[in-house]
């Protein structure tokens, strides 16, 4: 007969660093700094990297703070009301070769008239 041997596959143990004296950031479970922000945790670089952690903190929190939501990898604003123009230009695209009724483009307009309302200036 056989005999089978259990082989241990655990993660290897990243020993969680100690908070610096007067860092503003906070080692968080998920291997990275972390701040929380307006009741949201805001994550800003790996353990390993305390000064680049540190130095983008710098850098975004005071857009944070200000309730100015930064994206990064947008250059541009790209606001609600453009991307329902770019849908909106879609489907009456659709409703010119009969694709769709009038009555559902008309339902779309509405619609993207409410989401652009309420959804606020930047999309992410």
């Amino acid at each position: 007969m056989s005999q089978s041997t259990a082989v241990s596959r655990s993660k290897p143990v990243n020993t969680k660093p100690e908070k610096p004296d007067g860092c503003p950031l906070f080692p968080h479970a998920s291997g990275r700094w972390a701040r929380k922000i307006c009741g949201q945790l805001r994550y800003f670089g790996k353990w390993d990297d305390l000064e680049g952690a540190l130095a983008r903190h710098a850098e975004e929190s005071d857009e944070w703070n200000a309730g100015r939501v930064k994206h990064r990898g947008i250059k541009d604003e790209f606001l609600v009301r453009d991307l329902a123009n770019l849908f909106l230009t879609a489907k009456t695209a659709a409703a010119k070769n009969g694709s769709i009724t009038a009555q559902t483009l008309h339902d779309y307009h509405r619609g993207a008239s409410l989401s652009a309302g309420s959804c606020g200036p930047l999309i992410a």
